[in-house]
């Protein structure tokens, strides 16, 4: 019996000094690190693993060569940043008053968009943006976000003239808020099938690409079949 009580009141006690000291992987012992000196999870909410990324989004570069970069699928990006490394920010906005009986024509960066005549009723300012203008993701918004929902759709395109890639391996991608992903909404290569969108915005030789939008939100351009 002494036996007995005396093993449980040792087991006791070395569990107590165990807990105290960290070992294994008990609630108290130290994070695990990551190799490199530091603690393990970074950005994946302490688990080790990388934040989920988007699309490759196409970055153009001053000589008209491309790379490509993949955004955060929860975009947490603040404006002031660039989206890509060893670079500052090139941050471009272009507001117009668009009457939606009337339509209207506007440009950001390698971004344009064409409002055809019918497509909203009364007059919003639109915005377009751009966080990094080498990066192709443009933020398109109207005020009174009232009007943000069309009767006709509103073209947005990207324009590609003088680029080193080919249309054909392009798409355009909305980011949906909500679900905090990026959706291919599929892109036309043809400027031409879009006739106003050659007036007064692009020369008659652009080459791009163009989607249809009924709302405005965040779009980018970039490789197809992600």
């Amino acid at each position: 019996m002494r036996l007995a009580t005396r093993l449980v009141r040792w087991t006791l006690i070395f569990t107590m000094v165990a807990l105290v000291a960290g070992c294994g992987d008990s609630l108290v012992s130290p994070p695990p690190t990551d190799g490199g000196g530091g603690t393990g999870g970074g950005t994946g909410g302490g688990t080790g693993t990388a934040p989920q990324l988007g699309p490759e989004i196409m970055v153009v570069h001053p000589d008209g060569t491309v790379s490509w970069t993949q955004p955060p699928m929860d975009w947490s990006v603040p404006k002031s940043a660039s989206l890509t490394e060893g670079t500052e920010p090139k941050r471009q906005t272009v507001s117009a008053q668009i009457n939606g009986l009337l339509g209207g024509k506007m440009k950001c960066g390698r971004f344009f968009l064409s409002v055809p005549p019918l497509s909203f009723l009364g007059s919003g300012t639109v915005t377009m943006s751009t966080i990094d203008s080498t990066v192709m993701i443009c933020d398109v918004e109207i005020s009174p976000a009232s009007l943000n929902g069309f009767r006709e759709p509103i073209h947005l395109g990207m324009n590609t003239t003088g680029l080193s890639v080919g249309c054909d391996t392009l798409t355009m991608y909305w980011y949906n808020p909500e679900t905090k992903q990026w959706v291919d909404m599929g892109a036309s290569k043809n400027l031409n099938e879009v006739e106003d969108l050659l007036e007064d915005v692009l020369p008659s030789n652009a080459t791009g690409i163009v989607t249809s939008l009924h709302h405005f939100s965040r779009y980018g351009g970039g490789k197809a079949g992600w």
